[in-house]
């Protein structure tokens, strides 16, 4: 049975994007805590504009988190053709 041997760069690549990985995983995961507070603070607004506010920043994280799954699922297509 033989090893394959697998040259340091591409060891170093691989580490690097099992971290980016992990970060973006990370990151995801606070997205998802920032959403749900200012779903909360938007509930709880007494005044409808600030209100407003916080649904508007709501539907931007929204549309961060739908990014962050699409570059995540790239990001595994790539991990699994290795």
């Amino acid at each position: 049975m033989t090893e394959e041997i697998i040259p340091r760069g591409d060891l170093e690549a691989r580490y690097l994007r099992e971290m980016k990985m992990e970060n973006l995983i990370a990151e995801q995961e606070y997205l998802n805590v920032l959403r749900n507070r200012h779903l909360q603070w938007m509930n709880n607004a007494d005044d409808p504009e600030i209100g407003r506010m916080h649904g508007d920043i709501v539907a931007v994280i929204r549309e961060m988190e739908d990014r962050f799954g699409i570059l995540m699922e790239a990001l595994q297509k790539q991990r699994d053709k290795e």
